[in-house]
């Protein structure tokens, strides 16, 4: 029979009707045999494990109770935008790339290769924080008002001073991006996060939530995890 150390019993303990629970173990302490047995002790209700790549979702998978539902983070965004939309999605991982290619040809710009990889590093910021063009139809459910300041903020992160057309163009792209996910499914690895938690996701409600390296979640994780849960958010003021 296991013995359990007082700091184990203690995580069962305060486990048993939390609000929200957050661990903190380093590596080589039996983190993953603690989860396992936490687990065990649960009610048998559907619970809903997450992972942040499908190698440990996989290793969870093996560990856990059957009544434990195990998905990647971006896998539950997935599965999230297609109930939503009503179509099954297809992946391309070079979705943003080729939006870019088409649109600067059809507008006849020539950005040098510095540009080119600005404007590509904008619009994947602008996802990972919830920004949506102003000039979209989905554009009330942005998290961060669309203002040249917005994207100016977004270029300093990677010490980018980005220009006014450069920001257009950006903001044009974005706004294709959603466009093609919303409306024909097609997508990239970002947007299984971000369109499924800022414009349009329905996530499956499950009466527990576990997640692996909390720490590691971005605020948009934390809304996927928000939504997962049934009637009593994780996190309220972003419902």
């Amino acid at each position: 029979m296991t013995q359990w150390t007082p700091e184990q019993e203690q995580i069962f303990a305060e486990a048993a009707s939390p609000t929200s629970l957050m661990i903190r173990a380093y590596a080589g302490c039996g983190k993953t045999t603690t989860i396992v047995e936490l687990a065990r002790r649960l009610p048998k209700a559907t619970t809903l494990a997450v992972a942040f790549n499908k190698k440990i979702a996989d290793e969870l998978v093996r560990k856990l109770p059957q009544h434990f539902e195990v998905r990647t983070l971006n896998g539950l965004g997935h599965r999230a935008l297609s109930a939503a939309i009503g179509k099954r999605l297809i992946v391309e991982p070079n979705k943003v790339t080729g939006l870019l290619r088409e649109f600067l040809r059809q507008n006849d710009l020539k950005p040098d290769a510095d540009t080119w990889g600005d404007i590509l590093y904008l619009i994947r910021s602008a996802k990972a924080i919830g920004l949506v063009p102003a000039d979209s139809r989905w554009s009330h459910k942005t998290l961060v008002p669309d203002t040249e300041q917005a994207w100016i903020d977004i270029g300093a992160g990677a010490m980018i001073e980005p220009s006014s057309d450069t920001i257009a163009v950006a903001r044009s792209v974005l706004n294709l991006n959603i466009h093609k996910a919303l409306t024909e499914g097609v997508i990239d690895y970002d947007d299984q996060i971000y369109c499924s938690t800022v414009i349009s996701g329905i996530y499956p409600k499950y009466a527990t939530v576990m997640v692996d390296e909390a720490q590691d979640l971005s605020p948009l994780n934390h809304r996927q995890l928000a939504k997962s849960l049934g009637a009593t958010p994780l996190y309220r003021d972003w419902e």
